[in-house]
């Protein structure tokens, strides 16, 4: 039986404040699931015989083109399974890295730093900084992985957990492979936060509506948003609390964000504890910290009417009530916590300068960025293996400003040891701090079970 040979291009990038790809003058456009991937030259190899390449070079194995960038910690944390991946298929795949945004210098300079550090050895080829392939497929998050048959079809768009022994080995077989799929930016719905949703075809109007509340499964053309109305909105006469694509947990933690850092973006999620039977319902996470897109949803409170933050997070948890029915409190709790604090801000405030916030394995280098800020990125993009709840005890209301050291490893240790000379410290202490505990109701039954939903599907993992 003849074997079916499939590209696969496995993208890795870290989150922008836009989508990357290029704008205004392009020479491709961005391609979908059913469009024919062009014979492209890739320029800027390494770790390969020649320094350029096309995409039919390649052809007659699986091919997986992982893009990434040395700013996502998952992208590199990701190539001992992918050099154990190319060791086992070595005769039917063929994995190539491609950095569409760095030079050849820096991409040279992480894999050496990796071997230095972990022990790590990259010996796959690597593109450097390739436009045509942002130009073709445009993204916002990581991981993105395209799958294209050996006619140079686009079959399948996923993220990085289907990229395992399990399906590689499926696809070579022959055999169909079922995986959730990625919607791509250009088929993205575009909607206002302060609008209600899944209206204006459905018997009635927007601005017929004095007060609005809804709860459901995220529809897959609607970008991931998860905010409640800043002052500056409630002033422009728009009132909203809005978590499209989250986890029951993160639609708890804007709720009863109170006074925690940041709180237009909910309470730190390393305040919040349960007591169930099972959390990965709650948490959209398995026991291995893999996604369980089915169990992200979509909630949206609108105001017509004015209304403080106050009771807007009042009726957000008057709703949760009814559509999740989990019982909820806060305790005070003596635990270990990471602090920053400060023992001289003299010379740390921002003067000048754009804005900075980079974050890596190797790099720290902060301007124009409020201390609240930081612990917020900390916490939730878990750049330091978080395990305590975070404290601002620095008392600064500024914003930092030139801070910039090297790091072997982004810990808890390199942080405080780099802060240091800047006034700034980053601890472990125990502190007493509000914590929320969700718990079941005795006799409480999740109702929101995929198998208990009549035409429920798998969600894409778009925004994980």
């Amino acid at each position: 039986m003849k074997v079916p040979h499939l590209l696969i291009i496995v993208i890795f990038s870290f989150w922008l404040e836009g989508a990357q790809g290029q704008s205004g003058n392009t020479k491709y456009r961005p391609l979908m699931v059913g469009d024919t991937l062009p014979d492209v030259k890739l320029h800027n190899l390494i770790n390969y015989p020649s320094v350029s390449a096309k995409i039919s070079d390649f052809r007659g194995k699986l091919l997986i083109l992982d893009f990434w960038t040395s700013k996502c910690r998952t992208c590199v944390e990701s190539w001992p399974k992918l050099l154990r991946l190319q060791k086992q298929f070595d005769k039917d795949i063929q994995i190539l890295l491609v950095n569409a945004i760095e030079d050849e210098a820096k991409v040279r300079s992480v894999i050496k730093r990796r071997k230095e550090i972990f022990g790590i050895k990259m010996t796959l080829p690597s593109v450097c900084k390739s436009k045509s392939m942002l130009e073709m497929f445009p993204h916002t998050g990581d991981p993105y992985i395209i799958w294209v048959s050996d006619a140079g079809v686009i079959k399948s768009i996923t993220r990085e957990p289907p990229l395992n022994e399990k399906n590689i080995k499926a696809i070579l077989d022959g055999r169909e492979v079922n995986m959730p799929q990625v919607v791509q930016q250009q088929e993205w719905i575009q909607f206002q936060n302060y609008e209600p949703l899944f209206i204006n075809k459905n018997s009635t109007e927007a601005n017929d509506i004095f007060m609005y509340s809804m709860f459901g499964r995220t529809a897959r053309n609607l970008s991931s948003r998860f905010r409640i109305s800043s002052p500056l909105e409630m002033e422009m006469g728009q009132y909203y609390a809005i978590c499209v694509n989250k986890s029951i947990k993160q639609i708890y933690s804007l709720a009863y964000s109170g006074d925690y850092i940041g709180n237009i973006y909910g309470m730190p999620q390393d305040r919040i504890s349960f007591e169930v039977s099972d959390k990965s319902k709650y948490t959209a996470k398995d026991e291995y910290g893999n996604f369980l897109t089915n169990y992200f949803f979509t909630y949206q409170l609108v105001s017509k009417i004015p209304i403080t933050e106050q009771r807007l997070k009042e009726l957000m948890r008057a709703d949760l009530q009814g559509y999740i029915g989990l019982e909820a409190r806060t305790e005070k709790k003596r635990m270990k916590c990471y602090v920053l604090s400060a023992t001289d801000t003299s010379s740390v405030g921002f003067n000048e300068g754009k804005r900075v916030f980079y974050l890596s394995d190797d790099m720290v280098h902060i301007n124009d960025v409020g201390t609240y800020e930081l612990l917020m990125i900390l916490g939730e993009q878990e750049r330091i293996n978080v395990q305590y709840p975070m404290i601002d005890d620095t008392g600064y209301k500024g914003k930092l400003g030139n801070i910039k050291f090297e790091v072997n490893q982004l810990d808890q240790k390199q942080l405080d040891k780099g802060l240091r000379k800047y006034g700034l410290r980053f601890t472990i202490e125990e502190r007493e701090v509000d914590v929320l505990i969700l718990s079941e109701p005795e006799g409480y039954e999740f109702p929101y079970d995929k198998t208990k939903i009549k035409g429920a599907k798998l969600l894409d993992d778009r925004n994980q």
